[in-house]
């Protein structure tokens, strides 16, 4: 080709590139315009419609509907007519509780996916023999989350004075006794903690006492990522010898633990209650209990000692491998990625390379046509049981952020690479809405009873019939163990636990640092009651509605 035509080519390429990239950003632009627009329009205008209907039966001028959060009420409906616009708010729900003659008929709502989200809510009264019945849908972006609405706690029950006592009944709190940890460090490293400051910072000099026993220390450092932007932080402690934990006639000795602070765990029982159920299981074999921190003297509140993971895996497992899974595997583009490091220890079985191919397989062997050669690939590198028995958990509690929630740790006793699990970090079960939203979710599995398939997994184990089939026998055998008695059990017990640390004003006061504002004694006990009272029930309706009963 000669020069001159070359030139030519490369100006045609260039400003078609131009071009293309103008187009590109008038689009963009576009897009962005028309969502400013409409956010800037939801601030100023009242765009949610509400429509109320009744039968004969029922006078309209009776009925009232109060709009509510977790932290806002307002009145929309009284006397026949409008009374006040929904405000769009950044909340995780919207609730609506409708009355007839004052009279509470029932509460019904939404997850909020986008603040800016323009609904049309419809709200039907009629009257059935003595009872007035009520039918509430919603048309609009949002009508998928209403959907599951009933299926959900969401935040606005868990102050109602019918759970103040409960309908069902907590242990009275016994004589536990508060755990206390006190940590002594530099003054600059301290005020750097009060000034909430997101650097992972290892001290250097740190003091520390066991519940009045001084131990030497190793290590002393902050961890976390969501927690760094609270005060509260999450501490990594590593002690020249071990503290000896004593849980009923078991002694736990550990050297390596972790202190977290609980600040995104609602009145701070979701972790105790997941790690409990998870130990009854057999898929949590770490020791946790409540724990008052006091750095120089001040107290930092309630934390969870929880026994270090990694050292787990290394010496009680005797693994030489473990990777914290992240969204490298999403169902859904655009996830973000994890910018962790795989673990290998010295003297390994496997080498790196080795251990990261059989992890990766997972992923590789899902995409297979046939059922049976799914679950043969899964099987030989992949504890499925477990799985399978962490995904139903996951279901249960409702856990909003699970995949990258999960270790998975290389087992000694197999030749050939393969992997159990250690679940982590529970404090964003009881959500109204996996990660993924209600929408990307439902269109994907419908109303299969799996909480989220954010990971391909997941959503494999969702849509092949043959693994969804395990997956339910599975789920069936959980829920014989976790029982109505477990249930109350197990939130008994954190009651109980957390009920001294509760006792205490300067604990009190700490949580006005946390994501959910002053906490309160009063609400502690009407708050546990309320999440139990509503796992219990989601127990009855999962075995109902998938007739797991029978399996």
């Amino acid at each position: 080709m000669a020069l001159s035509s070359l030139r030519k080519f490369f100006i045609i390429i260039l400003l078609l590139g131009i071009t293309g990239s103008i187009s590109a950003l008038v689009v963009i632009y576009h897009e962005f315009d028309n969502l400013l627009l409409k956010k800037i329009s939801c601030k100023i205008f009242d765009k949610h419609r509400v429509e109320i209907r009744t039968d004969d039966q029922l006078n309209i001028n009776n009925i009232s509907i109060r709009w509510h959060t977790f932290k806002r009420e307002k009145t929309i409906f009284k006397n026949g007519e409008k009374a006040g616009r929904i405000p769009y708010l950044k909340s995780p729900d919207y609730c609506f509780d409708v009355f007839y003659k004052d009279s509470l008929i029932g509460e019904v709502g939404h997850v909020i996916k986008r603040w800016y989200h323009t609904n049309h809510y419809k709200f039907q009264l009629s009257r059935l023999a003595n009872k007035i019945q009520l039918q509430f849908t919603v048309e609009g972006p949002d009508e998928a989350s209403a959907n599951y609405w009933n299926q959900l706690i969401h935040k606005s029950k868990i102050s109602d004075d019918k759970h103040a006592d409960g309908p069902i009944k907590l242990k009275i709190p016994n004589s536990a006794k508060k755990n206390l940890i006190t940590l002594k460090i530099e003054d600059d490293e301290y005020q750097k903690i009060k000034a909430n400051t997101s650097e992972k910072l290892t001290f250097g000099n740190p003091k520390v006492k066991i519940n009045d026993k001084k131990m030497k220390t190793k290590k002393v450092k902050i961890f976390g990522q969501s927690s760094l932007k609270y005060q509260r932080k999450n501490y990594n402690i590593s002690l020249d010898k071990a503290y000896k934990f004593k849980e009923g006639d078991r002694t736990y000795k550990l050297k390596k633990f972790k202190l977290v602070s609980l600040s995104m765990d609602y009145y701070y029982f979701h972790n105790y209650v997941s790690y409990s159920l998870l130990k009854e299981l057999g898929l949590f074999d770490l020791y946790f209990t409540y724990t008052e921190l006091i750095i120089n003297g001040q107290s930092q509140g309630v934390y969870l000692l929880v026994e270090d993971p990694k050292r787990t895996m290394m010496k009680k497992f005797d693994s030489d491998f473990h990777i914290r899974r992240g969204f490298e595997n999403s169902s859904f583009p655009g996830r973000p990625p994890w910018d962790g490091e795989p673990y290998e220890y010295k003297n390994s079985r496997h080498t790196l390379e080795t251990y990261l191919a059989s992890f990766n397989s997972i992923y590789k062997n899902i995409k297979n046509e046939s059922d049976k050669t799914v679950l043969d690939s899964l099987e030989g590198v992949l504890n499925l049981e477990s799985y399978l028995k962490w995904m139903g958990i996951n279901y249960l509690l409702c856990n909003g952020d699970c995949t990258d929630e999960i270790y998975l740790y290389a087992c000694p006793e197999k030749e050939n690479p393969y992997f159990n699990i250690l679940p982590w970090d529970f404090d964003d079960s009881f959500a109204p809405q996996p990660h993924e939203g209600w929408e990307e979710r439902h269109a994907a599995i419908g109303d299969k009873a799996i909480f989220s398939i954010e990971d391909s997994l997941n959503l494999e184990i969702a849509q092949n019939p043959l693994l969804y089939e395990l997956y339910l026998n599975q789920l069936s055998a959980d829920l014989r163990v976790i029982d109505e008695r477990l249930i109350l059990n197990t939130f008994s017990k954190a009651y109980n636990e957390l009920h001294p640390y509760f006792q205490d004003q300067a604990i009190l006061k700490m949580t006005e640092h946390d994501e959910y504002g002053v906490l309160t004694e009063e609400d502690l006990k009407s708050t546990i009651n309320a999440y139990c009272d509503y796992l219990i029930t989601r127990r009855k309706n999962t075995i109902t509605n998938y007739e797991l009963s029978h399996r």
